[in-house]
């Protein structure tokens, strides 16, 4: 796997950990999301959004909430289109850090930590 660019958000005590990096095998992805596990020793679940194209010509595309309440991975997975990017991973892990944020804020806060690893990623791509 190439360079891991990372950011992170805090809303209201839970930390959100975003990692992006480019890869072309759910093997990178699956070190990925590993990484993002590891962020912190009590994150259970992470959000998963890839599109790549394997060396056998295969196409991927993944947008996974991972039992979240909310959309973020299709936001974040309409972006990257947008943006054009392909064989490309984001992996983002939350601790929660005791309060509800409710659906809205929860997806904002997700994005924020998106935002703020791909600003990484665009500064040396």
């Amino acid at each position: 796997m190439n360079k891991v660019f990372d950011g992170i958000y805090q809303e209201k005590g839970s930390k959100f950990f975003a990692f992006i990096a480019n890869i072309d095998s759910l093997e990178e992805l699956n070190e990925l999301k590993q990484i993002a596990l590891d962020a912190h020793k009590k994150i259970k679940h992470t959000l998963v959004v890839c599109r790549f194209t394997d060396k056998d010509g295969k196409n991927t595309i993944i947008a996974q909430n991972d039992r979240e309440p909310i959309k973020t991975a299709s936001e974040i997975m309409a972006t990257l289109e947008n943006l054009k990017y392909c064989n490309i991973a984001v992996c983002i892990s939350r601790h929660f850090g005791g309060t509800l944020l409710g659906a809205g804020n929860l997806s904002r806060a997700y994005y924020q930590a998106f935002k703020a690893a791909l600003q990484k990623y665009q500064e040396e791509n």
